[in-house]
């Protein structure tokens, strides 16, 4: 799972922002930082030719979580029950070098702040777009297939975007001042940090590698949770396109948050033709049917061009097991306090997941196939008990699930679950789903045909149609 809800909602991902900059970097006495800044953008191709570029295109491909192998997952819940239910400790899963799951991404900038993102997943197209003075965006993997305005928070952090080629360069141009901040360490290189303070007061560091005269390492900030943390933005592979040094992959670190997010760089384009549309709010009725377009096209007709193949998650693996429900409380969508057992325990199979609202990735992709499952029984929905647990209690709250539920248009026999950190905590041990961290949650499903009978598990996402299958077999024995 992607570790926040990133460029689908601005606050919170690397995506857009690591685009947005990914020509440039920000910013160390005064003097010593302008001979930096005037050997970096020469060795970036020159002031005069990046001058010159009045629009760029890069596509290539971004993380959006690291879904964990469902073989694996399996094999290692088998083994750990192989004696019978919590016959051994319960312990977090060893660690593994699982390659994140990457979709397709488009990036199109103009000067001075204009850009439109896109990415393509399970073959639905999200977009943000920003014209310099507004923005929209349409999120249809959180259900929203409406193009809805940006927030007061992301206008104001479209409007300090760095033009597309950052903020170092033409930088006496911008209104920006720059110092030298000292000397470290990027990654085994010598570097030099430059602290650079904007025009509007905002206070950046970059740091630039000694010997390539080319910027390593970029830091920022990133709200989590309604939370300000720390980030940091590696810039690896610097590649010529057209005279000019740009970076081909980007790795962003966040400061309490596991992992890290990576972007790579396949295609770049200097000065496509990028007409005023492509800059303007977005008609969710060709975003939904159309597909990124190459570097360069233009704003031509996207029935013109194929779709990016979206990235196909692995199978999911079945496997069986026993399990005790602990005896906590837990809260409903709909306010009502319940008795965890007692509700999972009405009579009707189960099917059940572990979601949290602001994920921006697994969650909303499980909630998805949950919605599809639901349409798959038609009729029958209403003899099956959907479960969705919050793992971030502390902030889904009762009317923050109501509403993420009806982005998904849940049904009357489909629920989402919140409570204290504690109870939440023993659902998640008592599942074996609990991997010490929301963003290193992985997609699990699952389901049960009768109270004390056995529960089948799916490690990763299982499809509507398996799923269905699943419950109409359990819907005939009973």
């Amino acid at each position: 799972m992607t570790k926040h809800e990133a460029w689908i909602s601005p606050s919170s991902g690397a995506a857009l922002f690591a685009l947005a900059i990914v020509a440039g970097a920000c910013g160390p006495s005064e003097f010593g930082a302008r001979r930096i800044a005037d050997r970096n953008a020469k060795a970036r191709g020159g002031l005069d030719a990046w001058r010159a570029v009045k629009t760029m295109s890069m596509t290539g491909k971004l993380d959006v979580g690291v879904p964990r192998d469902p073989a694996r997952l399996a094999k290692d819940y088998q083994a750990r029950n192989a004696a019978g239910p919590r016959a051994k400790a319960m312990g977090l899963p060893a660690l593994h070098a699982d390659k994140p799951l990457q979709v397709p991404f488009l990036m199109e900038l103009a000067r001075p702040r204009k850009s439109r993102f896109e990415i393509q997943f399970q073959g639905a197209t999200a977009v943000q777009v920003y014209d310099g003075e507004q923005g929209w965006k349409l999120r249809p993997f959180l259900g929203r297939n409406e193009v809805e305005p940006y927030s007061d928070e992301e206008l104001a952090t479209a409007s300090q975007q760095d033009q597309l080629d950052g903020i170092l360069l033409d930088y006496t141009a911008k209104g920006s001042r720059l110092e030298r901040a000292g000397t470290e360490k990027v990654e085994g290189r010598d570097a030099d940090k430059i602290k650079v303070t904007l025009a509007n007061g905002q206070i950046r560091n970059v740091w630039v590698d000694q010997q390539s005269g080319l910027e390593v390492k970029l830091d920022g900030t990133r709200r989590l949770d309604g939370k300000s943390h720390a980030m940091w933005t590696f810039f690896r592979d610097y590649r010529k396109v057209e005279g000019l040094m740009i970076p081909h992959v980007l790795e962003t670190v966040v400061d309490g948050v596991n992992g890290s997010e990576k972007i790579v760089i396949d295609t770049v384009a200097i000065n496509p033709l990028l007409t005023a549309p492509r800059f303007e709010k977005p008609s969710p009725r060709v975003v939904l049917a159309a597909t990124a377009l190459r570097p360069g096209t233009g704003a031509g007709d996207p029935a013109e061009e194929p779709s990016p193949a979206s990235p196909k998650p692995k199978r999911a693996v079945r496997s069986t097991a026993s399990l005790t429900l602990p005896s906590v409380s837990l809260l409903r969508d709909d306010g009502k306090a319940v008795s965890f057992p007692h509700e999972i325990d009405d009579g009707k199979p189960v099917v059940l997941n572990f979601i949290f609202t602001s994920c921006a990735s697994i969650c909303p992709v499980m909630s998805q196939i949950f919605s599809q499952l639901q349409d798959r029984l038609g009729t029958e929905r209403g003899k099956v008990h959907m479960a969705s647990i919050s793992i971030d209690p502390e902030h889904d709250r009762p009317a923050r699930l109501s509403e993420y539920a009806k982005r998904f248009h849940a049904g009357p026999q489909w629920h989402y679950y919140t409570g204290t950190e504690q109870a939440s905590l023993a659902v998640q041990r008592a599942f074996e789903a609990y991997r010490g961290d929301k963003m290193d949650h992985t997609p699990v499903t699952f389901l049960r045909a009768r109270p004390g009978g056995p529960w089948v598990r799916f490690d990763g996402y299982a499809s509507p149609d398996d799923l269905a299958s699943e419950v109409r077999s359990m819907l005939a024995v009973r």
